[in-house]
């Protein structure tokens, strides 16, 4: 694929490009992108050549995307870029490196003590009380 970016970005891709290159890393890793970027700018920012909020927002909510890998790579080359930017001094917008945290944070259960006495009311009437020591022991069934 060639690096022929249609964009105002298109000196910018190349040299983001180029730096990730001497960094030893591929280059296939970044051109598909970097196309699909470039080629939404022009249809939608035609004039611009300084990554904004609305840019990249706008280019994420564009691509339709039902996997969650997806959203992150694709928000991942958005900071790259944007940091690429600011790096050569341009006022670019870097996405929040926390935007697509992907997994929801886990927020544990914390069961009152009537929710435990009903529970152990409940397991007591199980003819198997192996299973209330484990229970209490934190000892997973399968244990």
């Amino acid at each position: 694929m060639s690096r022929n970016f249609v964009s105002g970005f298109g000196p910018d891709l190349n040299g983001m490009i180029d730096l990730q290159v001497a960094l030893h890393h591929s280059e296939n890793t970044y051109l598909e992108r970097a196309h699909d970027f470039a080629r939404f700018c022009v249809w939608k920012y035609p004039g611009a050549d300084i990554l904004t909020d609305p840019i990249v927002l706008n280019w994420l909510k564009s691509k339709n995307l039902g996997r969650a890998n997806t959203v992150h790579a694709l928000a991942a080359f958005a900071r790259l870029f944007g940091r690429y930017q600011r790096a050569i001094t341009k006022d670019a917008f870097v996405i929040p490196e926390k935007y697509t945290a992907g997994k929801n944070v886990f927020v544990p259960y914390i069961f009152s003590d009537e929710e435990l006495a009903n529970l152990f009311r409940e397991v007591d009437k199980i003819k198997v009380k192996t299973i209330r020591l484990r229970r209490w022991c934190s000892a997973h069934i399968s244990e």
